[in-house]
C-alpha cells in the first residue's frame, strides 16, 4: 500500500488519554484513511467484497470506540476493551494491507 493503516501514526493511537489531542487525532485519521479506502473498494469490487477484504463494518465500529474511549473520560469503554478493540483494528487492518497489496495493488491504494 502506499500508505499503510498500520503506521507510526496508528501507533500513536495507543497513547489514548496520556495525549488525548495525538490520539484522538490519530483514530480521526485512521477512520477517513479507512473510509477512502472502502470507497476505492466499493467502485471496483463491490460493497460485499470491499466490506470484507476491509472488514469495514467491525473496523469503524472497534475505531469509534477507540475514539470514544479517548475523548470522553465517562466513555462505557472500559481500558481493557480499548486494548481489545485497538488489537482486533491492528490484526484487521494489517490484513487489508495484505489483501490490498497481493490483489489490489493496481488500485494505487
Amino acid at each position: 500500500m502506499k500508505r499503510p493503516f498500520i503506521d507510526e501514526l496508528f501507533a500513536s493511537i495507543d497513547l489514548a488519554r496520556e495525549q488525548v489531542v495525538l490520539a484522538s487525532g490519530a483514530v480521526k485519521v485512521k477512520l477517513v484513511q479507512l473510509e477512502r479506502s472502502y470507497s476505492v473498494l466499493t467502485d471496483h469490487l463491490g460493497d460485499l467484497e470491499a466490506n470484507q477484504v476491509l472488514s469495514y463494518s467491525e473496523v469503524k465500529a472497534a475505531l469509534e470506540q477507540c475514539l470514544d474511549y479517548i475523548v470522553n473520560p465517562f466513555s462505557v469503554v472500559k481500558k481493557n476493551d480499548f486494548i481489545a478493540y485497538l488489537c482486533y483494528c491492528h490484526l484487521a487492518l494489517r490484513r487489508a494491507e495484505e489483501a490490498i497489496d497481493s490483489r489490489y495493488g493496481e488500485l494505487g491504494l
